[in-house]
């Protein structure tokens, strides 16, 4: 693994932290599965390309997958920001205290209740990959959106995926935070009308029509 240390907190809740050079673990993995690379000091400047990575990004936690050696289809969740999840357990570990649903921390503490979050979220993932797969042609499937429609005496129109505008929205609707709490118009037009004035209400009311219609 190469040098490392440990960090403890000497405070409560005195959590702990290993930290690992991650370099080193990344050599002997280039090395055990024969992938050229170029290494300068304790950078790599370059690494053969074996394969195709996807990553998402939600407020510093990532999911990712990628096909590993050529032959493995691997996903792996990373938690950077712990306080995204809670965790069941007395406050302040106080076992006076009822026990309820409090965020989850970095220490070793709930280690556990990390990995439970992870293998969920991993699964999650591989489930809804796994039931992605689908015959209908490009046509097909994009037909309903790409058509004017009239409900209840409201028109909407017809949705262009290969127009500018269009397509940003939609790039904006797969971001995997939107899932988290949602959105609201506004979070929409601050993404495709960022030069918008926040004091020009007229401009932004027909920015929210023309998105909403």
């Amino acid at each position: 693994m190469g040098f490392g240390h440990t960090r403890l907190q000497t405070w409560l809740p005195l959590s702990a932290t290993v930290c690992i050079n991650g370099r080193h673990w990344l050599e002997r993995q280039l090395l055990s599965e024969q992938i050229r690379y170029v290494k300068e000091d304790n950078c790599f400047t370059w690494i053969e390309d074996e394969g195709v990575r996807l990553k998402h990004w939600v407020n510093r936690n990532s999911v990712k997958l990628y096909n590993k050696a050529g032959n493995l289809l691997r996903v792996e969740t990373t938690i950077n920001n712990t306080r995204d999840f809670k965790v069941f357990r007395h406050p302040n570990d106080d076992d006076s205290k009822p026990a309820s649903w409090q965020q989850l921390r970095k220490g070793v503490s709930d280690l556990h209740r990390r990995a439970q979050v992870s293998q969920a979220s991993n699964e999650r993932y591989l489930d809804h990959l796994a039931a992605s797969s689908f015959s209908a042609t490009l046509e097909e499937t994009l037909s309903a959106i790409c058509r004017s429609e009239k409900r209840n005496g409201r028109c909407f129109r017809a949705i262009n995926p290969w127009g500018t505008e269009d397509f940003r929205m939609l790039q904006f609707l797969a971001r995997g935070e939107m899932h988290v709490n949602g959105f609201r118009n506004r979070n929409l037009r601050a993404c495709l009308e960022p030069h918008l004035d926040k004091g020009d209400s007229p401009a932004r009311s027909r920015a929210s029509g023309r998105l909403g219609g």
